[in-house]
């Protein structure tokens, strides 16, 4: 019984410990820090890509929202790959102004895979592009997303997670949970580890990441939770890449 008790202790001071960390870092969401220096002054081209499988009920807001974009409009392009679709989701966004491609691969149809499909093509092509941006189908992208994403890529970020909101927050006691998981989330979790200069993690829709991240192998995920994945690859490589600079200064 002593060694069961031991146990417990020691399992609620590793609890204890963790949320106190979670706590303190959380804190630091509320002290408002000064905007990093643009390190070059440029307008970046962009790609938009959204994944699709059966959207023709969603698909042409979220293009419509990117199409609003205050951003020139010949610096990005948006991108649709109807993966496996058995609906009209290819048609409806090649009228609603996207370039569709069609993959049809009932083996290979997760998003990483969609993804890795569509960016070993552009890769392929020495795609003149800076960055791209991935969105969710049933998105809805406010017009200032590509401006800030390019001031991000000016400031010298590589990764960049956009603030994620819900639409309808009251129509259910379900949407009004995830708002508040959202909020959360993007005050708590992404902005306080941004101050900190610590990494969080891409949240699967509205994020952008600049091009030669990839190059040359594309995006390499497996899981299905591909962007947990790709999060802690980035993670791995600045941290292999912070080691690699302290063995050269050695």
């Amino acid at each position: 019984m002593e060694y069961l008790y031991i146990l417990q202790q020691a399992i609620v001071w590793i609890i204890t410990i963790f949320w106190l960390y979670q706590l303190l870092i959380s804190i630091c969401s509320l002290v408002k820090l000064k905007d990093k220096p643009l390190l070059i002054d440029k307008k970046h081209k962009f790609m938009a890509i959204i994944p699709a499988h059966n959207e023709e009920s969603v698909i042409r807001n979220l293009i419509e929202s990117l199409n609003n974009q205050n951003y020139p409009k010949e610096l990005y392009d948006i991108y649709v790959i109807a993966d496996n679709c058995t609906d009209r989701t290819a048609e409806i966004a090649k009228n609603a102004g996207a370039i569709v491609y069609s993959k049809n691969n009932v083996e290979e149809h997760t998003k990483g895979h969609v993804l890795q499909w569509f960016l070993s093509k552009k890769i392929k092509e020495n795609a003149e592009y800076d960055a791209f941006c991935v969105f969710d189908a049933d998105n809805i992208v406010d017009q200032n997303f590509l401006l800030n994403m390019n001031k991000k890529l000016c400031q010298g970020e590589e990764v960049v997670q956009g603030y994620r909101d819900i639409k309808n927050p009251t129509d259910s006691w379900i949407a009004s949970g995830y708002a508040i998981f959202y909020w959360m989330m993007n005050r708590f979790y992404h902005l306080a580890r941004y101050n900190l200069g610590l990494s969080p993690l891409i949240n699967g829709t509205g994020f952008m990441v600049k091009f030669d991240v990839i190059k040359p192998n594309g995006w390499e995920t497996c899981t299905l939770t591909e962007d947990i994945e790709f999060s802690l690859q980035r993670i791995i490589a600045g941290k292999k890449l912070r080691l690699g600079n302290r063995c050269n200064r050695i």
